[in-house]
């Protein structure tokens, strides 16, 4: 039981740690754009 605990955070922190990264990147592709516009 402990073992699927741990398993579950790692995996929420991971899917988290995965849209903040798409975010940022989003957010500079959208500044750059803005740039050159």
């Amino acid at each position: 039981m402990i073992v699927l605990g741990l398993g579950s955070c790692l995996i929420a922190i991971a899917t988290l740690a995965a849209v903040a990264l798409l975010e940022r990147i989003e957010a500079s592709r959208g500044a750059t754009t803005l740039r050159v516009l």
